[in-house]
C-alpha cells in the first residue's frame, strides 16, 4: 500500500486563505494526533484572511487546522475511528464545513532514507521540543509499522498522512485543495 502527505494545494487558483478560529483558545489541539472534546467545541467560526475560490480541503493559518468541506468529509465516512469531524462555519459560505482532527499518531518515519533535522535539547528557539522534527526535507516512511489509513507524523505533528485507497477516493470525488506526496 502507498502513502502520501496531503498537503493543501498553496497553488490552487485564486484561493482563498483562512486564518484562526473563532472561541478557540488552543487551536493546537486539533493537531495533536488524538480526539478531542466536541463539547469545548461548538458554534465555530473559522475567519477568511483572504477571500477567494473556496476548497475542500484548506489548512487554517500556520497549517494547525484542517478545515474540509462536506464532499471531502463524505470521501473519509468510513474512517470514523480514525477522524473527527467538528462543525465550523465559513463566512459567506453556504456549504458545510468540518475541522477535521485526525485521532491517531504514528512514529514512522525511515531515518535511513528521510532527510531532516531534529530540535536539540540546548535548542534557542524551542528546546521544549528536543528530539522531534524541526523539519523533514524529504519524507519516506516505515509502512511496515503503520496500521492506519490515516494519522499524524509522530514527532512532526504538522503532517498528516493518508493511504492510497483515501487519494484515490479524493481524486475520484475531484476534491479540491488537497495536494498528495508520495512518501512510501
Amino acid at each position: 500500500m502507498d502513502y502520501y502527505r496531503l498537503r493543501t494545494d498553496l497553488g490552487f487558483p485564486k484561493r482563498w486563505y483562512l486564518g484562526d478560529i473563532n472561541k478557540v483558545e488552543d487551536e493546537w489541539a486539533f493537531k495533536q494526533g488524538k480526539p478531542v472534546d466536541e463539547k469545548k467545541f461548538q458554534n465555530l467560526t473559522v475567519k477568511i484572511t483572504k477571500k477567494g475560490a473556496s476548497m475542500d480541503f484548506t489548512e487554517t493559518s500556520a497549517f494547525i487546522a484542517p478545515i474540509v468541506s462536506e464532499k471531502f468529509a463524505e470521501c473519509l465516512s468510513g474512517y470514523k475511528d480514525e477522524i473527527q469531524l467538528i462543525p465550523v462555519k465559513v463566512p459567506a459560505t453556504k456549504e458545510k464545513y468540518f475541522i477535521m482532527v485526525v485521532k491517531n499518531t504514528i512514529d514512522c518515519v525511515d531515518e535511513s532514507k528521510s532527510m531532516f533535522s531534529k530540535f536539540k535539547k540546548d535548542d534557542s528557539v524551542r528546546p521544549d521540543l528536543a528530539g522531534e522534527y524541526r523539519e523533514i526535507g524529504i519524507l519516506k516512511i516505515n509502512t511496515s509499522v503503520v496500521d492506519k489509513a490515516i494519522f499524524r507524523l509522530g514527532k512532526f505533528d504538522i503532517c498528516i498522512i493518508v493511504n492510497g485507497d483515501i487519494k484515490r477516493e479524493l481524486e475520484k470525488a475531484k476534491v479540491t485543495g488537497a495536494r498528495f506526496l508520495l512518501v512510501s
